[in-house]
């Protein structure tokens, strides 16, 4: 009985043994589970770090380089998302050089042909400022100019010739527009006077001048000028056609004299529908007379243009002084009056004084 006992009393304690075994490996794992997770979470991230992040960041480092100009290789390796999209990436990258490239190309291009352009513009701003003479003085006149062409080459046109007889033709043209096709149109009249300046009166050589260009230049397209001729005596003698008018200040009412006589633009029409006509004015020692473009009088503020009133004006209240510095007083003027905007035409004006047969 005793031994069944102690044989019972073992079992029950080896039990009690395996027990506590069980429950102190239990706690032990128990333990184990945060580190674990830990560990795992760490694993995971590594994986996520090396696999993901580090493609991430090295796409990223890519996409940095090539914008500052130092490209660097894409990281395209697996078959995955980002895979994917750093293929995306390289053919973007790709398609952005090729155009980088062409465009660059084109932008050489470019230079090169407007560089020819600004070459020719200067050779032909140069061919027409030999081609305008313009004298300060004369025996018996005292003259001064305003010229400011819009572009290198102007559709303002002036000229000079001594007359046989001893006097002094001037004529001052327009053409439409701005820039070569207007330069063209004035060069054409510059030829055409050659043949015929100081050969007829005023009027005949207007028309003159208008059936020669109506027979070359297209049909919206036309030149307003004035031809005026001066005797030593001071008999002015002048035809306009479809030019702003003739100022005169006489030295003794120093009151403008505006001759508006208008006639029809040149080149318009091959017929004359409106009759060209000429007219006559007796100088007297002292007086200042002015031909323009109407770039001065449309010379423009941003709310308003200076306008023939204003010219006028101007004109008549500096009269007491020498054509030179009127004509430089006017200059600052109208750059004052367009500023900050500038002049939006070619702007010109001649401006003389009679002294007189001397």
């Amino acid at each position: 009985m005793n031994h069944l006992f102690k044989s019972v009393q073992q079992d029950t304690q080896l039990q009690t043994q395996l027990i506590d075994q069980d429950n102190e490996l239990l706690i032990r794992i128990l333990k184990a589970i945060p580190v674990i997770a830990v560990l795992t979470v760490l694993a995971i991230f590594l994986f996520i770090r090396r696999s993901v992040l580090r493609r991430i960041l090295a796409l990223e480092v890519s996409m940095r380089s090539y914008v500052e100009g130092i490209p660097l290789p894409l990281p395209i390796e697996g078959s995955d998302e980002i895979t994917s999209m750093a293929q995306s990436v390289e053919h973007f990258v790709t398609t952005q050089r090729q155009s980088e490239q062409k465009l660059f190309a084109q932008k050489n291009q470019l230079e090169a042909l407007n560089h020819e352009l600004e070459r020719g513009l200067q050779l032909a701003s140069e061919i027409q400022n030999s081609t305008m003479r313009f004298q300060k003085n004369t025996k018996f006149l005292k003259s001064a100019l305003l010229f400011y062409p819009y572009s290198k080459v102007s559709g303002d046109f002036y000229d000079e010739y001594q007359g046989k007889d001893g006097s002094f033709d001037i004529f001052l043209g327009d053409a439409t527009g701005h820039g070569m096709s207007a330069a063209l149109i004035s060069m054409m009249v510059k030829m055409g006077l050659i043949d015929i300046a100081d050969k007829l009166t005023p009027v005949e050589i207007i028309r003159a001048l208008d059936h020669r260009l109506s027979q070359c230049i297209p049909p919206e397209t036309f030149e307003t000028g004035i031809y005026l001729k001066i005797s030593p005596d001071g008999l002015l003698t002048f035809s306009n056609a479809g030019h702003p008018p003739l100022l005169i200040i006489p030295s003794k009412t120093q009151k403008a004299v505006i001759l508006d006589q208008k006639g029809m633009a040149m080149g318009m029409f091959e017929e004359e529908l409106i009759t060209f006509v000429e007219h006559s004015y007796a100088l007297t020692p002292g007086d200042k007379f002015y031909i323009y473009t109407d770039g001065i009088t449309e010379c423009n503020s941003g709310s308003e243009q200076f306008g023939l009133d204003q010219l006028v004006h101007f004109l008549e209240q500096h009269n007491a002084l020498e054509v030179e510095e009127i004509i430089k007083s006017l200059s600052e003027t109208l750059k004052d009056f367009t500023h900050p905007h500038g002049f939006q035409d070619d702007v010109t004006l001649l401006g003389f004084e009679y002294l007189g047969n001397l």
